[in-house]
């Protein structure tokens, strides 16, 4: 499986999150519509599973960002929309069968900051994987 399909099928379903105002396949030099979830693609590690045939692991971080203006509010949405993602990747384990299942292996949330803005960011590492001959 081409990996390019399940990272459009990853964008897809982060879009249908209602709360995210924007949503990247990419991870953009500037975010001006917040809140909204990037996808970064990080890689990926594989295993034999039988001869001739590997368990591949393919590695995206999505990462979603909010504006902190008032920190309990951010914190708020933040917790909402990490919980919908999540419930939102669930109901498509396989992402419309371009692989064997996906799973978020955790969220982390921090605050970041540059000259202007102050965002909360959750960075949440996702697995799909698939199983492929040589």
């Amino acid at each position: 499986m081409d990996f390019t399909v399940i990272e459009g099928k990853i964008v897809e379903n982060l879009k249908k999150v209602s709360d995210l105002k924007s949503v990247y396949d990419h991870e953009p030099k500037s975010l001006t519509t917040l809140p909204a979830a990037t996808l970064f693609f990080d890689g990926f590690d594989q295993d034999d599973i039988a001869t001739r045939q590997k368990r591949v692991n393919w590695r995206w971080t999505v990462r979603v960002y909010v504006r902190v203006q008032d920190a309990e509010q951010a914190q708020s949405q933040m917790k909402k929309l990490v919980k919908s993602i999540r419930e939102t990747m669930a109901i498509d384990p396989t992402l419309g069968g371009s692989c064997l299942f996906q799973m978020f292996e955790r969220a982390e949330i921090f605050v970041s900051s540059d000259q202007t803005n102050v965002h909360m960011v959750a960075e949440m590492p996702l697995i799909a994987a698939t199983n492929e001959s040589y």
